[in-house]
């Protein structure tokens, strides 16, 4: 068992600096976000002009439609469950003149039908319930709440049907000739209908923010396709305050050729810039490749250079190590970015012959290169490792820290 030493050269100096940042804004009148004017719509108001819901004296449609989508927006659970009751008592009823061809069924159906409603309601209730589907925020449904919706509704449409055919047919509580569909009818109808309430939002949310976006962004093509690039895309559609709309991604795969990823084309490859920054009229190229070289960084640059649009990039991935790829992480190309270094590839069989049984010293082991490169010898099995470095608090963490997977190593093999 390798013994770990560590040794600080000054005592622990800390200064706490904490500095203030006071953010101030003059301007000659008062500024309003849009959710504030949206808030003040809804009262009929705006803070200049008055009621706006006319036009000289005339009905105003974007005055509704605005007080439609604020009102849509502000939807919360407890009006879904509401919505979803609704929906759940009328889908019976829709479902039955579905197979019936609306037929009078006042009379014939009408005592089954009053069966089935309530107790079709409350096996969706149950397993809505039971899913979550009311602790969700549907302004930002995706796809892991659509299949949540899906798999629920199929499970309630699966529960009616085993009820309908294994407990009120055999007790003979409905007709005879009650349509034996009515039940797969009514689960389709309530899953196309709940769906389509919850999504309805999404969908409002993402149009105004599409509409807003493109009155004063500035279009941008991606260089990257891959995840880096599809986050940044994403980030930038629901966020219209950033002022920019991807209007395409540019990627060397073969395989995304003409594709679209979150609605946006790949146009293209890295090399066509020029060509589809005319087509597009694209005022800049946001280069999302974490793990490019500095020679394919520096071929993207030139080309934008030649094309007349300016070139921004994302950190490398030794700087995205722990975080997200985020547009605010977006900056202009740097040296650094150009000099980006082939990955070098280490003879591990060699480091572990020249490591394994000897006594190793670890200068600046107590920063962050220093003290990665403490895990990775002691997983080598020196003989005794010494750890030296300025931070008196920072050296002894990295042994504390060293000492517990040496623990951790020993008890697996005792095991």
């Amino acid at each position: 068992m390798p013994t770990i030493h560590s040794s600080s050269d000054s005592s622990q100096k800390r200064t706490n600096q904490h500095g203030s940042h006071a953010e101030q804004t003059e301007q000659a009148g008062e500024y309003y976000s849009s959710e504030a004017l949206t808030s003040q719509s809804l009262r009929g108001k705006t803070p200049a002009h008055g009621r706006v819901h006319t036009t000289n004296g005339m009905f105003n449609p974007a005055y509704v439609v605005s007080s439609f989508r604020s009102r849509l927006l502000v939807l919360r659970n407890r009006h879904f469950l509401a919505l979803d009751v609704l929906i759940c008592l009328l889908t019976p009823l829709l479902a039955l003149m579905l197979r019936t061809d609306g037929d009078d069924i006042s009379g014939k159906y009408l005592r089954s039908l009053v069966v089935i409603t309530p107790l079709f309601l409350l096996i969706k209730l149950v397993v809505f319930l039971r899913g979550g589907l009311y602790n969700r925020f549907w302004r930002y449904a995706g796809v892991e709440e659509l299949g949540s919706i899906i798999w629920l509704g199929l499970i309630a449409l699966l529960a009616e049907t085993i009820f309908f055919f294994l407990v009120l047919r055999p007790l003979h509580l409905l007709s005879p000739d009650f349509p034996r569909s009515v039940p797969i009818l009514d689960g389709f109808l309530s899953l196309g209908l709940i769906g389509a309430l919850r999504f309805s939002v999404r969908m409002v949310d993402v149009a105004h923010h599409t509409r807003t976006r493109k009155s004063y962004s500035k279009p941008v093509l991606v260089a990257g396709a891959g995840s880096a690039g599809v986050m940044i895309v994403a980030e930038m559609r629901t966020n219209p305050n950033l002022g920019m709309t991807p209007i395409g991604f540019l990627d060397d795969a073969r395989e995304k050729q003409g594709a679209r990823i979150r609605g946006v084309p790949v146009l293209g490859r890295c090399s066509d810039i020029a060509r589809v920054a005319s087509d597009t009229n694209a005022q800049e190229v946001i280069i999302a490749m974490p793990t490019a070289r500095g020679k394919e960084i520096r071929q993207i640059v030139t080309l934008c250079e030649q094309a007349g649009v300016h070139a921004k990039t994302i950190p490398g991935m030794y700087e995205l190590l722990g975080g997200t790829v985020s547009v605010k992480q977006l900056r202009d190309v740097e040296i650094e970015d150009l000099l980006r270094r082939d990955p070098v590839r280490t003879d591990l069989a060699a480091v572990a012959e020249l490591v394994r049984g000897k006594r190793v010293m670890v200068t600046g082991g107590g920063g962050s290169i220093g003290s990665e490169i403490c895990r990775q010898v002691l997983h080598y099995e020196p003989s005794m490792l010494l750890v030296l470095g300025h931070g008196e608090n920072s050296v002894f963490e990295i042994q504390s820290e060293l000492e517990r997977l040496l623990e951790q190593k020993h008890g697996a093999e005792s095991e």
